[in-house]
């Protein structure tokens, strides 16, 4: 069974970086997911851990434009409703913070991950099929 998310959209909260007991570093956050051919926008409720969430607030902002890989996490929330979320695995920021060098529509090549990947493993834009 496959349980594989990607979804592009702007940051739609402001990025707080938060730790548990055990030192971990996380963020809750949700990006903003038009629907295509709709007039409709999603707001999809993501969760980033350790690196992944840390280089985010380090150099994202409300507003920017990221590509999130992940899967899709269903829990009961306090209030006993049913719930979904993003588990973050991947970012693609596709542009630079808002506050670096003025460069808001530059894309950047820059996966964050928490896994092993060499340079070599990382998209580029020549493996974009537009």
């Amino acid at each position: 069974m496959i349980n594989k998310v990607i979804y592009a959209g702007r940051i739609a909260t402001d990025l707080k970086l938060g730790k548990t007991k055990n030192d971990k570093s996380f963020i809750f956050f949700n990006i903003a997911v038009d629907r295509k051919h709709h007039d409709k926008t999603d707001f999809i409720n993501c969760i980033a851990w350790n690196k992944v969430a840390e280089n985010l607030v380090k150099y994202q902002s409300k507003g920017n434009f990221i590509i999130v890989e992940g899967s899709t996490e269903t829990y009961v929330d306090k209030n006993n409703n049913n719930n979904s979320r993003c588990l973050v695995e991947n970012i693609t920021y596709t542009q630079s913070n808002k506050n670096e060098d003025n460069k808001e529509n530059d894309i950047i090549s820059t996966v964050e991950h928490d896994s092993n990947y060499s340079k070599d493993d990382l998209m580029t834009d020549d493996d974009l099929p537009f």
